[in-house]
């Protein structure tokens, strides 16, 4: 397995936007994985994991240790059960899923992510939430505590859906101790014509509101209860804002594009600038559901 050097993370992240990682690797198996936290050990290295790298804003000076981005894809079907790894891309999951019958998660058609992002965020539109189709998640300890010259705990763990903890966009893996590297999903029989038909709706649906054609990290704020954070941030008048080359979406306020070469600092600014304005025009919270910091944390 490579270990790319100064690896820049823009790469790697659907903004566009962070500076170079010391270490950057990309584990295709569990093996791999196990290697590369050997390897972090020994250099005595941070550790931060990324998946497709959406949900992310990384800083302009990037991340000194190493980055790992986990790229497991294998993909087993048992009947109504699927067992996906952490690298799956959604879109190519639910296209797999369509072709196969399978039906439950087409509602988040749309979402930029990988199958780890999904479950880390508890992702989901709507009134749905990728946690309510678990059964169960893989994902192997990453104990920063054990000495370099000793390898880490390298056993696979299995966390049922109740064990996830997941809430809205929160899951018990944002406490940073463990790696996803696979999940299982419980899904039900449909005409595969059906599915594709209601993943074609929503793809049409989605373009018609949000700034795919520009760099994102999708929704930047969570919405809060009984709102919609785009429907509050437009009402308040900043739709179109702008600082340096980040931007209020035009198309939906509750995103941020890169105009080209935006920096972290202006997106920071920008946020900071919305929570600021709608606290005072409407005594409302927004927190942020885009991660503003390097910390990249697990499988965005």
């Amino acid at each position: 397995m490579k270990y790319l050097r100064n690896e820049p993370l823009a790469k790697h992240t659907t903004f566009k936007i962070g500076g170079p990682a010391r270490y950057f690797c990309a584990p295709k198996s569990i093996d791999e994985l196990k290697e590369a936290l050997r390897f972090a050990k020994k250099k005595r290295l941070k550790v931060s994991i990324i998946g497709a790298g959406s949900n992310l804003l990384i800083p302009d000076k990037g991340f000194d240790g190493l980055v790992i981005n986990p790229q497991m894809s294998e993909v087993v079907v048992k009947g109504t059960n699927v067992i996906a790894g952490t690298g799956v891309p959604v879109q190519h999951l639910l296209n797999m899923l369509a072709k196969k019958g399978l039906s439950g998660l087409e509602f988040m058609t749309g979402i930029p992510g990988s199958v780890g992002g999904s479950i880390y965020m508890n992702a989901g539109t709507g009134k749905n939430e990728v946690g309510e189709r678990v059964v169960r998640i893989w994902s192997l300890d990453k104990n920063q505590k054990f000495p370099p010259e000793a390898d880490p705990p390298m056993e696979e763990k299995i966390k049922t859906q109740n064990e996830c903890k997941f809430g809205y966009r929160k899951s018990i893996f944002q406490n940073g101790k463990s790696i996803i590297t696979k999940a299982q999903f419980k899904l039900e029989r449909a005409k595969p014509a059906d599915i594709k038909a209601k993943i074609k709706a929503l793809w049409k649906k989605r373009l018609a509101k949000q700034p795919y054609n520009m760099p994102s990290a999708g929704s930047v704020f969570k919405n809060p209860k009984g709102e919609y954070a785009g429907r509050i941030i437009e009402a308040a008048g900043l739709k179109g804002m702008r600082i340096g080359n980040a931007q209020i979406s035009k198309k939906h306020a509750n995103f941020i594009v890169n105009l080209g070469r935006a920096k972290a600092d202006d997106v920071l600014k920008l946020i900071a600038l919305v929570q600021k304005e709608v606290k005072k025009r409407f005594n409302i919270n927004l927190k942020t559901e885009v991660k503003p910091q390097v910390a990249l944390k697990l499988n965005s």
